[in-house]
Order: C-alpha cells, then sequence, then structure tokens
C-alpha cells in the first residue's frame, strides 16, 4: 500500500525527471519590440571617406552589430556599430566607430520600455592609430574588474575598459589567414570562453581561458546550407544545450535582413546537423539574461531604425 508521503515523493521525481528533458528548447519572442535608441544628429569624427567629411554634422547615423555590459553600479550599457548615412553614401561606408548608450534604470526590463541614454561615440580611428579603421561588431566580457571588448573585421582586436567609459586599445587576439574574421561573440561556460565568428561563409570557433590567449587552431562549426552568408552569431548555453544563432544575408530583403535562425547541439564544435529549433524577426540579435533571470532580444534596424529590444522566453 502507498502511502500519502511516498506517493508525494513519487510525484516529485516525475516532475523532477520531466524538468530535465533531453529535448533542446526554443526562444520564443513574447511581446512587442520597443525602440529604445536612434542616434542623434552627430559630428563625423573622420577621416574622411568618399562620400563623407570628417568635422561635418550629419543627421542620420546608422546603428548595427552591437554587445551589452553590465556596469559596476548596476546601469547596462550598449555598444555598436554605427556611420553616417546619406542619399550618397555606400551601405557601410565608414563604420569606424561605435555608438555608446547606457539604460535609464539599474533593472534590465525597466529600461526595456524607456529611451536609453546616448553618449560620446567610441574608439574612432584617432584613438586606434595602430588599426585599421574598420571596427566591427562588439562583444564585451568582464574578467577581474576588468571589461573585454572584442571586435573585427579582418583580425580580432581587443580593447579594455575599467569603467565602460573609457577603452584604451591594446592588441590583436589572433588572425586567421584565410577568409578573414569578422562579427565575434564571446560566451563564457564555467571556466571557459568560447568564441565564435565568421569566416568566409561559415562559423569558426575558439576557446581561451583567460581572454589573452585563444586555441590557434579554429574548428569550424557550421558552414550556410543554402544560398547566403550569415551574420551576427550568437553561441548560447542552457540547460546542457548549446543553442547557435546567426541572421542571414541573401540579397534578397535589404542589407538589415530580419531573420534570424537558432540551432540546437550537445557539442559546441558541430552544428552542422543539428536542429533547427526557432527562427525569429531580429537582425543582429543579441539575447541579454538579466539580473533576475529574464531573457530579451535585441535587434538593430528592425523593427524601426536604431535599436529595438523585446521579451523572450525559452519553451
Amino acid at each position: 500500500m502507498i502511502t500519502k508521503i511516498t506517493a508525494l515523493v513519487i510525484l516529485f521525481f516525475i516532475s523532477f525527471i520531466a524538468g530535465c528533458s533531453t529535448a533542446p528548447q526554443s526562444p520564443q519572442i513574447t511581446g512587442e519590440y520597443f525602440h529604445i535608441y536612434s542616434p542623434a544628429q552627430d559630428i563625423f569624427p573622420g577621416p574622411d571617406s568618399e562620400n563623407l567629411t570628417a568635422g561635418q554634422t550629419y543627421d542620420t547615423w546608422v546603428p548595427n552589430d552591437h554587445g551589452f555590459a553590465k556596469a559596476p553600479d548596476g546601469i547596462w550599457h550598449c555598444f555598436g556599430i554605427t556611420h553616417p548615412t546619406t542619399e550618397k553614401t555606400e551601405i557601410h561606408e565608414a563604420e569606424w566607430q561605435m555608438f555608446h548608450i547606457s539604460s535609464p534604470a539599474k533593472s534590465f526590463a525597466d529600461s526595456t520600455t524607456r529611451q536609453w541614454n546616448e553618449h560620446k561615440k567610441i574608439l574612432t580611428p584617432a584613438d586606434r592609430p595602430n588599426e585599421i579603421k574598420n571596427a566591427h561588431a562588439p562583444t564585451i566580457v568582464k574578467k577581474d574588474n576588468l571589461y573585454y571588448m572584442f571586435y573585427g573585421p579582418v583580425d580580432i582586436r581587443y580593447a579594455t575598459s575599467t569603467d565602460l567609459i573609457n577603452w584604451t586599445p591594446k592588441a590583436t587576439a589572433f588572425t586567421q589567414k584565410q577568409g578573414g574574421t569578422r562579427d565575434p561573440s564571446i560566451t563564457k561556460i564555467k571556466d571557459t570562453y568560447y568564441m565564435v565568428y565568421i569566416s568566409d561563409d561559415s562559423l569558426y570557433i575558439r576557446t581561451s581561458t583567460d581572454l589573452l590567449n585563444w586555441s590557434r587552431q579554429p574548428t569550424k562549426i557550421f558552414t550556410m546550407p543554402r544560398k547566403g552568408a550569415p551574420e551576427s552569431p550568437t553561441l548560447i548555453y542552457k540547460d546542457n544545450w548549446y543553442y547557435l544563432a546567426w541572421c542571414i544575408w541573401d540579397d534578397t530583403q535589404g542589407p538589415y535582413d530580419h531573420r534570424t535562425f537558432i540551432y540546437a547541439s550537445q557539442t559546441p564544435y558541430n552544428f552542422s546537423n543539428a536542429k533547427l529549433v526557432a527562427q525569429l524577426n531580429a537582425h543582429a540579435p543579441e539575447f541579454i539574461k538579466d539580473e533576475n533571470g529574464n531573457w530579451f532580444i535585441s535587434s538593430a534596424q528592425y523593427p524601426k531604425t536604431g535599436i529595438n529590444i523585446a521579451p523572450l522566453k525559452w519553451k
């Protein structure tokens, strides 16, 4: 005869096992995007490009790939690629500096329904005299009270900061001679940092334990199964599953295509036969887990020009 206590114990273990399902989850956008940022008019720091003049004020700026980090005082910051745009400029002309915005509240959730504060642009070519002018797709991680910002293209480079305000360019993290490198994204899992990035039209991964020394040989983890190129990859680790997200560019929906694909794998080193678990409407998305364990997704240039944030749940 099963006692009441025994029955409760059995029900507990059934619920526990059900909660530890081996099936991957699917991220879903559960609310409307809120538009947190559109760049104000600003002076182009230069140098001159084909259609832009250093020192001239431009009304319209275009933000794109970006990354988030939380400051010691609890305020969230966002940094991303940006450039002025006119009727004459090319799509990615003079993407040589980064925008910098900060949240209006210490709670990330409270900051997703309010406009963020804009700061002075950072890492201009004048700030990085020993680098190429381009500075793309920043990803930010914190280690030992120091923030590291990694960015491309061509080489993966990095800068450091103690306060997310003042940044000092440091060195090249690594170079991949064939295919170059672009759009890095870093995820820390236990004691290891995993960087996913794009070379040619494939996705690669390298690892590090100190952010300074990266694995010499990269591992190819995904190759496009269709026409087009991947952009803005992100690696997410959740409940013993690895999720690889990337958006696509195939010249059918313009330069800011908002089709993002998410694949699930039980290893971070191979997504070639991984299961597609979701397709979301977001361009150059970032997946943010806030201080309360809630998830959000950001999107550049969709659904409005600038940066947008929506709530996200895993189901």
